[in-house]
């Protein structure tokens, strides 16, 4: 019996452990994209981040994103020159 529950332990670890990703595109009110914005993705439980600039046409992707509850948020970035 504990070989069974052994054997179904480590059959289910890889589907608990895939990571996912979170993609999309930033737009303004009137539908433009927002090139060069910043995306900050949050874990809600461990306050870990993710970080991510969206391109020319405002859209970005956030890769191997572990599983749990974000907070995200989108900020301007200007470069001061």
């Amino acid at each position: 019996m504990n070989r069974l529950a052994l054997v179904l332990l480590f059959g289910a670890l890889p589907l608990a452990a895939q990571n996912s990703s979170l993609v999309g595109t930033i737009t303004d009110a009137h539908g433009a994209s927002v090139p060069d914005a910043v995306i900050t993705a949050k874990n809600v439980d461990t306050s870990a981040v993710r970080t991510t600039i969206a391109n020319n046409f405002g859209s970005y992707e956030l890769v191997q994103v572990p599983p749990g509850k974000y907070s995200v948020t989108m900020r301007r970035w200007h470069l001061s020159r």
